[in-house]
């Protein structure tokens, strides 16, 4: 009898150690949408995005609409992500593209000439952006025009947004930044690379995605993607590679306006995969950045376009 009382007490005892703890949300965050009105299914599947970046974080979450505004509370136990990440969580709307881009070794000189005989009221635009050269002033071939120092990034912004600098350019062609910093100045100052990224259609998205996920280089051990396609996706997969061969020039893989990676083909690839190493993946933090990828890829694309309004957390970051 005492046998049988002290396994019933034991029982409840380890019963009571694993319930979930309470709720209690160290962040709370308004995030807002422009959209004047969004329907009930937008509303669920911006809800079911949310929830599953949020869990791939473990990140315990309480999400609420009210008029053009969402709550958003989490609870952050693990500590697997920073406060600039969650945002970056929040406002990606992760539509992923894979584009084709203009070298610069054609279009970077002509892209400096005449933007320095513009007439401006802003500083011209060498001051601003270094040529991607080397050591002897020649262009390294690649899809990147230049490096700028992140905080020189909103004058570049304001710089190149302007017509008569919008109107020396080739009519496909857009800049785009990269979404995370490449290298640094001698001094320090982190820079990111501006990408020369052709205005097509594009022939891969999310659609045509069947998988993603994190894996490693077998040989380097370095953080690595691996995309699986559809059907349809392989074949537009082999175009874009067989042009990339023929012309020499990047693919850049975007996520909504940034470039996450560029490199050229060698070759037609006919396989219904790929993968993506190297680059910003090599740098110490690049197994978040891949995770960061993953996440956003498997997540679904954001029917709605959120920005931040109010953010406040208990944590010291």
């Amino acid at each position: 009898m005492k046998t049988k009382i002290l396994i019933a007490t034991t029982t409840i005892l380890l019963l009571g150690s694993c319930s979930e703890r309470p709720f209690v949300p160290n962040y709370e965050i308004i995030a807002q949408f422009s959209e004047k009105e969004i329907t009930k299914e937008q509303e669920e599947l911006c809800i079911d995005v949310l929830q599953k970046r949020f869990s791939a974080y473990k990140l315990r979450n309480e999400i609420t609409f009210k008029g053009n505004e969402i709550s958003i509370k989490l609870m952050d136990l693990k500590r697997n992500i920073d406060a600039e990440g969650i945002k970056k969580l929040i406002t990606t709307k992760g539509k992923l593209s894979f584009l084709q881009t203009y070298k610069n070794t054609e279009i970077g000189d002509s892209i400096f000439i005449k933007s320095n005989a513009l007439d401006t009221k802003l500083s011209p635009l060498v001051n601003y952006i270094y040529p991607h050269f080397d050591s002897t002033e020649n262009w390294i071939p690649s899809s990147i025009v230049g490096k700028v120092k992140t905080i020189d990034t909103a004058f570049v912004n304001q710089y190149i947004k302007q017509p008569q600098f919008i109107d020396i350019l080739p009519k496909k062609l857009r800049l785009k930044w990269s979404k995370y910093p490449t290298s640094a100045t001698k001094y320090g100052d982190l820079m990111v690379d501006l990408h020369l990224v052709k205005l097509t259609n594009a022939l891969l998205d999310n659609s045509q995605i069947k998988s993603i996920k994190n894996t490693s280089d077998l040989l380097k051990k370095n953080p690595m993607i691996t995309i699986s396609f559809t059907k349809l996706g392989k074949e537009n997969w082999a175009k874009i590679t067989e042009l990339s061969s023929k012309e020499n020039s990047d693919i850049a893989l975007t996520i909504d306006n940034y470039v996450f990676s560029a490199s050229p083909s060698g070759r037609k690839m006919s396989e219904n995969k790929m993968q993506i190493t190297g680059g910003i993946f090599n740098q110490e933090n690049g197994g978040s950045i891949a995770y960061n990828i993953v996440t956003l890829i498997k997540s679904g694309i954001m029917p709605i376009s959120l920005s931040i309004k109010y953010f406040k957390t208990t944590i010291n970051e």
